[in-house]
């Protein structure tokens, strides 16, 4: 798919499309477990519990090892 990019075969409307695609099965996930939760307290709460549940994402799709995402928390 990249060689056809590089020639511009394939119009950037799909291209875009595609990327859309991505984020909004991403965010359905992360949307079915938060419509689930009662509403957030603070925005620093929500935004450290997105954050949980995109890492949480990501290692079950296997795209990062575990040490890694450990590291990268804040644990406060």
């Amino acid at each position: 798919m990249s060689e056809a990019n590089r020639e511009d075969k394939i119009p950037r409307s799909l291209l875009w499309g595609e990327f859309i695609n991505i984020v909004e099965q991403v965010h359905q996930f992360i949307k079915k477990i938060t419509n689930a939760m009662m509403g957030f307290k603070s925005l620093r709460t929500a935004e450290k519990t997105i954050m949980g549940i995109e890492a949480f994402h990501m290692l079950r799709k296997e795209q990062v090892e575990i040490s890694p995402v450990l590291s990268d928390v804040e644990w406060a």
